[in-house]
């Protein structure tokens, strides 16, 4: 007789997914296949862990990610205790739910641990967003060979470097081009309430409590000094949801002339990009979104001592910012930890935000990158994958790992650090 429950089985009832999103950008992929399942296959129904976008996308949160999403080394120490609280209610739920399958998006950290609990209760896996194991800890490869049913990747050099090491793979593009529809920078301005004829200057200080605390005062500080070097500038800071007020008060506190001009928005950092000149923002994520929405950028990135020497030892590529590593080179203004101080930011912004050789020069990069990301359909592929598993189960077959070495791996620097891991590939 044919099985009629468990992982990998259709039921008469809604097919259960379990899914795991613990960042801000993990929270925004998530979204967006959740979004696509909703238009193209209603059958499916998701619980797990993630934020505002997935819950109102369907997904039933069993813990929300502002209690997991910490970054830097010392920094996740320090949460350790909240986020295995957080894990053992996940894993409580998959065993209590069984669903047909995870999907996991990116987050290793607390990502891999659920990815052992799924697979020790027979739920097939699919990893979306894999981990930079091309970057650092290259040993996490052979996690995701044992654990993920499906490894979905989002950079065209990461397929060459998992098939090299006989690990199958399905490169299905970046999800950014997915969510984010440009729409002109004219209509983007009058929403927001800015002046056309002033330069306009998006402040994006990293969307994680512990990566802002770091990266405010610099951030803040240089928009403050491009206040007084170019006139008429309007600063908008993208503030994350889950940064708190006492947290915004105390880095805005050593700049008044700031905080009497800065216009603040809790969300909407896309259109905040769209609408302005250039922008000043914390390596990961919205680098890529600057480059799709073709606004021109200063990346900057600071972690505690500790994560930064940590970072330095283990971290095995010579840029922080993805589009940097698109291009292979520091085509994108960069300023890491010691370097990353107000004078630095300013002076590398300020001729971006009017005419001139330096923003035509940085516009004309920024096309690069966007023809070396590719184009849409990522949140859709990866669904189709999902469907897959869901339907095939946990059978061998489905999940080869010899796939023929097809070539090399990215191009690294192992004298080269960079602030930590997270901060490269569009990570926030």
């Amino acid at each position: 007789m044919a099985p009629t429950e468990g992982p990998g089985v259709r039921a008469a009832g809604p097919v259960r997914v379990f899914c795991s999103a613990g960042e801000p950008s993990g929270d925004m992929h998530g979204a967006q296949v959740l979004k696509e399942a909703g238009l193209s296959d209603p059958g499916l129904s998701f619980f797990g862990l993630g934020g505002d976008l997935m819950r109102e996308n369907g997904c039933e949160l069993v813990a929300h990610l502002r209690d997991t999403a910490v970054m830097g080394f010392t920094e996740a120490i320090g949460s350790l205790f909240r986020v295995l609280g957080v894990l053992r209610k996940l894993k409580k739920a998959i065993a209590r739910e069984k669903p047909a399958a995870a999907l996991l998006i990116d987050s290793p950290d607390l990502n891999f641990p659920l990815a052992k609990a799924c697979h020790a209760m027979g739920v097939p896996v699919l990893y979306y967003v894999c981990p930079q194991v091309w970057a650092w800890r290259e040993r996490r490869i052979e996690t995701l060979r044992k654990y993920a049913t499906r490894r979905a990747l989002i950079f065209p050099f990461e397929e060459a470097y998992y098939r090299k090491r006989g690990v199958s793979c399905d490169l299905v593009g970046h999800p950014l081009f997915d969510e984010i529809r440009p729409a002109p920078r004219a209509s983007l301005r009058e929403a927001l309430g800015l002046d056309p004829a002033s330069p306009a200057l998006a402040i994006l200080p990293g969307s994680r409590p512990g990566v802002f605390r770091h990266l405010a005062p610099a951030v803040f500080g240089a928009a403050d000094l491009l206040l007084q070097r170019v006139p008429g500038l309007r600063p908008t800071l993208a503030l994350s949801p889950i940064i708190g007020d006492q947290d915004l008060g105390d880095a805005l506190a050593p700049y008044p002339r700031l905080r009497g001009r800065l216009t603040i928005l809790r969300r909407g950092s896309r259109e905040i990009l769209g609408a302005s000149d250039a922008a000043i923002l914390a390596s990961g994520t919205s680098v890529l979104e600057a480059a799709i929405l073709d606004t021109p950028m200063v990346v900057a990135y600071k972690v505690s001592k500790l994560s930064w020497l940590l970072a330095r030892a283990l971290v095995r590529v010579p840029f922080a910012a993805a589009a940097n590593l698109l291009l292979g080179r520091r085509a994108i203004p960069e300023y890491l930890q010691d370097d990353c101080v107000p004078e630095n930011l300013a002076n590398a912004a300020a001729p971006l935000l009017v005419p001139g050789p330096p923003r035509a020069l940085a516009l004309h990069e920024l096309s690069k990158v966007r023809k070396a990301l590719g184009g849409p359909g990522a949140s859709r592929k990866a669904l189709g994958i999902l469907e897959e598993i869901i339907g095939k189960g946990k059978d061998p077959k489905d999940n080869p790992e010899n796939a023929p070495a097809l070539g090399g791996a990215p191009a690294t620097n192992d004298a080269s650090p960079k602030g930590a891991s997270e901060a490269a590939s569009g990570r926030p």
